[in-house]
């Protein structure tokens, strides 16, 4: 019997990380000035910890209806 796993982190190692497989259009914004419409609308935080954006979605209180 084959089964199949999920996995966060892939177990066969490569020698190029995926992020230098992405052309430059593709990789995350590094500066408030390269955000993309996504990231103006759900909110930015740089991964280098200096600067982030805080996105225009914004969520109230959810109600489920009873039958």
């Amino acid at each position: 019997m084959v089964g199949l796993y999920p996995v966060n982190i892939s177990r066969k190692l490569f020698d190029v990380a995926p992020l230098d497989l992405l052309p430059e259009s593709l990789r995350p914004a590094d500066a408030i000035s390269k955000l993309s419409p996504a990231d103006r609308v759900f909110g930015w935080v740089n991964q280098e910890g200096k600067g982030a954006y805080r996105g225009q979605i914004r969520i109230g209180p959810v109600e489920v209806p009873h039958e």
